[in-house]
């Protein structure tokens, strides 16, 4: 029996033969490499967090962020704690390069389990709001910023004679600011709805991001773009801050709705996703602004309904007022009605690779979700400057992939009635070193037909990413990544990926939930319970060097 190779022994033999092949002018595989979990993170499982409590709760990672030392910050839903028990709160956790849970170093009185976790408290003794969601989280220079979707509950007057008072929960979008030591600074509200009465979510955040004024003094300022419901019409929100040097944020443009002319005009249903910065004119000009969404179309009259009726994905170009560029696209909107990614499409986030001056121009690449056939499937698109497809990448400006392989959008055959259809939801999206990293969601059904009036077996959600070369839009690796409990096991556990972060590498970290199955081999107190969930992947390759392996 031969002397298994050491991790060196095995290293030098790929560098021989990849010299060998140089030498002999073999060219290599020109194919892109499969992104595969990487080994130095958390032995190359996807890791679960229960926040180091005792029992199972719901415990959803939403975004995640790089810090400049490769720790990684996850921002997540969790229960409250202490005064703030039996509510939903802001939960941050912070790992390092190789997975593991690092201590944070001034949590203050937010910190629990001996200063591992942060988790936000009640605002006042009066009343403690929620956390309902979270919708992105940016770190710049010292500071972490964090976008959530809160439901605050006032104590109002009601009615009777004499009123009683009333606890009324209100929905806002709020902004939390940390420090990356883990110290809750302070809290602003970017936009809210004081007439919603009814627990009704009328104020949805999309995104936010940050930039200084290129001078001295530095001036920081934050951008958020959201959504409005009025009168049940959905309409885009963006604003501005002041980010001043204790933390606190200070209004300078309250939360206003942008027009673009036709295509997203005053009572059009529009909304806004995430947000964006782009490059510079000059060294101390403010960025270009972009910001992801959607539009309705109406159909033929009536106009709300019939084949041509829905939503179409959009990127706008917003000036740091709010009001639109409107040297990209038309009126400052790039719609895809146009370019037909298919009959229905959602932007949800953006990523742009910014230029300066006129020596480069913006590179905006759009994350939409789009319906292909009878489920859904996901889509990216590239644009130029100007808000005009960039036609070199892709098929005329875009990729899709994922969900149905059926060429109708009006028929689905039986493998949909057995819901073992594959259907895909995009997340979160990120770009460096020339890549794109794509986080979502992958859908299928138990792949049997559910007699009519029984329950059907759950289905299957396993968290997923792409990658995608930025020049081609040639998709270099998508799959999906089952939770299994040991390196080679059985999958064991739903899993889902709602935000993703570029390493600084070619490798991706992503940030989510995994969920114990609801069946009734499941303990009761664990179905349906989820914990925040992590994973970073990477070319195949790299994982081969990093572990030794010679693939022999």
């Amino acid at each position: 029996m031969d002397r298994p190779l050491t991790a060196a022994a095995r290293r030098r033999r790929i560098v021989a033969r990849l010299a060998l092949l140089a030498a002999t002018g073999l060219a290599l595989p020109a194919q892109a490499e499969d992104y595969v979990p990487d080994p130095t993170w958390n032995h190359g499982l996807i890791g679960a967090d229960n926040f180091a409590a005792s029992t199972y709760d719901y415990r959803v990672g939403k975004k995640i962020a790089r810090l400049d030392n490769g720790d990684v910050i996850v921002a997540s839903v969790v229960p409250g704690v202490g005064a703030a028990a039996g509510h939903q709160k802001l939960g941050l956790v912070r790992y390092d390069a190789a997975g593991v849970r690092q201590t944070w170093s001034n949590p203050g009185t937010n910190g629990f389990y001996d200063g591992q976790y942060v988790i936000t408290p009640c605002v006042s003794g009066l009343w403690c709001g929620d956390v309902k969601d979270v919708k992105g989280i940016y770190r710049f220079g010292d500071r972490v910023f964090v976008l959530a979707d809160t439901e605050d509950f006032r104590l109002e007057s009601g009615g009777g004679n004499p009123p009683l008072p009333v606890w009324v929960a209100r929905p806002s979008v709020d902004v939390f600011v940390f420090g990356t030591d883990g110290a809750l600074q302070s809290y602003g509200v970017m936009d809210s709805d004081a007439y919603a009465d009814d627990g009704s979510r009328t104020v949805m955040g999309g995104g936010i991001a940050l930039y200084d004024n290129g001078s001295f003094p530095t001036v920081t300022s934050l951008v958020y773009a959201g959504t409005g419901i009025v009168d049940g019409i959905y309409r885009p929100r963006f604003a501005r801050f002041k980010v001043e040097s204790d933390g606190t944020l200070t209004s300078e443009v309250d939360a206003m709705e942008p027009a673009f002319g036709s295509y997203c005009g005053p009572g059009d249903f529009c909304q806004f996703g995430g947000i964006a910065l782009g490059g510079r004119t000059t060294l101390t000009s403010a960025p270009r602004i972009y910001v992801a969404g959607s539009r309705w179309h109406a159909g033929p009259p009536p106009g709300t309904i019939g084949w041509d009726a829905g939503w179409d994905a959009f990127a706008a170009s917003l000036n740091s007022s709010g009001t639109p560029r409107t040297g990209f696209g038309s009126n400052g909107l790039y719609t895809t009605e146009s370019l037909a990614v298919s009959s229905q499409s959602g932007g949800q986030k953006l990523v742009v690779d910014g230029g300066f001056g006129t020596i480069s121009q913006d590179e905006v690449f759009l994350l939409a979700d789009v319906e292909l056939a009878c489920r859904n499937g996901i889509a990216v698109l590239k644009l130029g400057q100007s808000g005009s497809a960039v036609t070199t990448f892709g098929i005329n400006g875009h990729v899709r992939y994922g969900g149905s392989d059926q060429a109708s959008a009006t028929s689905c055959n039986l493998g949909w009635l057995q819901q073992s259809i594959r259907a895909d939801y995009p997340t979160d999206i990120v770009l460096s070193n020339g890549k794109l990293g794509v986080s979502g969601l992958n859908v299928y059904g138990p792949g049997v037909l559910c007699p009519i009036g029984q329950t059907c077996p759950e289905d299957n959600v396993d968290g997923e990413v792409a990658v995608i070369d930025a020049a081609t839009g040639a998709l270099e690796s998508w799959r999906g990544y089952a939770y299994a409990d040991t390196v080679g096991a059985a999958r064991s556990r739903h899993s889902g990926f709602w935000g993703i972060a570029a390493n600084g590498d070619d490798s991706f970290s992503v940030a989510g939930d995994v969920r114990y199955f609801n069946q009734a081999s499941v303990p009761a107190d664990q179905r349906g319970r989820q914990m925040v969930a992590t994973l970073r992947v990477a070319p195949r390759g790299d994982v081969i060097f990093r572990n030794g392996f010679d693939g022999s």
